[in-house]
């Protein structure tokens, strides 16, 4: 319960400092940095039951020389204050193991937990600073926030992981939180992750947030963790956002995450925020509950997803695969979807479609424009095609039997060059009332008869008697309108060739 002032630098060397309810004040604002540990030294310091260490120039753990073994355990309510800074490890033999369980860690400037500093942040422990950096070049840091009320806070901006090997975990109802920004992986030759687990944790973000910006970064999003960001986000050309098993990453409502890396959104995982996409984009048994922007050159992989609006730009692949009759990738566009780009279309291991098997791959509430279709990795045996129904609301697949009844010039459409066809006697069976039926039924007065892909009937079935908005019929990487309603028979190539 005493106290101590010492007016200037105070080194604890090697020894111990055990503080049970009672002060400890050093030096003055502007003066020499006190340092516990170092130089070889092993320290250790507890602070328990109320105490208070204040350090106002300063305080380094493990740092002097070239570095030495600091052990400190903050407890039962104690405070330890180091004003302007406090910085641990950071050089090669450093090695410090800093312990807040319910007390308190606290700087006006800068706090620094570097390479060889292992924190962990309990039982409503704080640890604030106005700044804080996590990791050093050359080595390892790893701080973990757990358990309800237990807060890592810098009032600035969080650096999680500056340089070298950084993870900082936040569990368990733990939290940290920025009032500026959050830099996951912020300089060349960072190797930064965050994870955020756990029903109630969460990293609060008060402006802006960027993942991987010139190092290697990756927040992992899980078991309810949630991560609102009041700003913009970016994730860098070397940066990850993953989500999985219900996690939840949140904007402000007007706020996009620029993705140039990589986005995974996984496992009844949700963002509520608008996604412009550059790079890779994957969604699955999970919901970007705004609008999606897919840009020239990225992809959007998904199985079972769901996005508020869709905007596909000319050069943006959209990968579908079908796995079997009944487990096939498939998107859901709650509201308007606009496309321009490539729908890719591959076939599961093993997988080989027979005539007749439809997959209902795409909804929207309305589609404009219409995507380019590449089944050149969904190759179908002799004597089959793939049919795309295009509907107002929808897009989906079929197979049918190769070859149109009546269209004896196989151009893919039926019109009255068939027709001269069958009078040249060039028909399949030349000069036959049967020819000349085919081709009277299927030329309908300008339009083809085609099937709806609400009924898995046989192929015979599938070419007769419902109109529908488009079919297309493709063979190869050949994709062709076949009929629209209310117009003549045309032919338009929607496909590469």
């Amino acid at each position: 319960g005493g106290g101590f002032i010492t007016p200037s630098y105070f080194d604890l060397g090697n020894a111990t400092l055990d503080m049970n309810n009672g002060g400890l004040t050093v030096g003055t604002t502007g003066g020499t940095i006190s340092d516990w540990g170092g130089s070889g030294a092993t320290t250790t310091a507890t602070l328990t039951n109320n105490a208070v260490a204040t350090y106002n120039s300063g305080l380094r753990m493990g740092v002097l020389g070239s570095g030495g073994t600091t052990n400190t355990t903050i407890s039962g309510g104690a405070r330890l204050v180091a004003n302007e800074s406090l910085s641990t490890g950071g050089e090669a033999a450093s090695n410090v193991t800093l312990n807040v369980t319910g007390g308190r860690v606290e700087s006006d400037g800068l706090i620094g937990l570097f390479r060889g500093t292992t924190t962990t942040v309990s039982t409503a422990g704080v640890i604030e600073g106005q700044n804080i950096v996590l990791g050093s070049s050359g080595g390892t840091n790893t701080t973990t926030v757990t358990g309800a009320n237990s807060l890592l806070k810098a009032r600035g901006t969080l650096f999680a992981g500056r340089q070298g090997t950084s993870t900082l975990t936040v569990s368990a109802g733990g939290k940290a939180d920025s009032v500026g920004a959050t830099i996951i992986g912020e300089l060349a030759g960072a190797n930064s992750t965050v994870n955020v687990t756990g029903a109630g944790s969460r990293l609060d973000v008060g402006s802006s947030l960027t993942v991987g910006s010139a190092g290697t970064g990756r927040l992992n999003i899980d078991a309810g963790g949630y991560v609102p960001v009041i700003g913009g986000v970016t994730v860098g050309s070397s940066g990850t956002l993953f989500l999985a098993s219900g996690g939840i990453f949140e904007t402000t409502p007007g706020q996009s995450i620029v993705n140039n890396g990589v986005v995974v959104v996984a496992s009844s995982s949700q963002v509520r925020a608008d996604v412009v996409n550059a790079g890779s984009l994957s969604v699955g048994s999970s919901a970007i509950t705004r609008g999606v922007t897919l840009q020239s050159g990225s992809t959007l992989t998904l199985d079972n997803a769901t996005v508020g609006s869709l905007i596909q730009q000319t050069g943006a692949d959209i990968d579908f695969n079908l796995g079997s009759a009944s487990n096939f990738d498939d998107l859901t566009v709650t509201g308007a979807a606009s496309l321009a780009g490539d729908f890719v279309v591959t076939l599961g291991i093993g997988f080989t479609p027979t005539a007749g098997m439809t997959f209902p791959i795409f909804t929207a509430g309305s589609i404009v424009g219409g995507p380019n279709f590449d089944f050149s990795a969904a190759t179908l045996p002799s004597g089959l095609d793939w049919a795309v129904d295009f509907q107002p609301t929808s897009l989906g697949l079929a197979v049918v039997s190769s070859g149109t009844p009546g269209d004896f010039d196989v151009d893919f459409d039926v019109d009255g060059r068939d027709f001269l066809k069958w009078q040249r006697g060039e028909s399949t069976n030349p000069f036959s009332g049967g020819d000349l039926a085919a081709w009277q039924t299927a030329y309908n007065g300008g339009m083809l008869v085609a099937a709806s892909m609400a009924v898995p009937e046989p192929p015979s079935a599938l070419l007769a008697g419902m109109i529908t908005v488009g079919l297309l019929i493709c063979r190869n990487s050949r994709r062709t309108v076949l009929s629209r309603t209310s117009q003549e028979p045309n032919q338009t190539d929607y496909g590469k060739q």
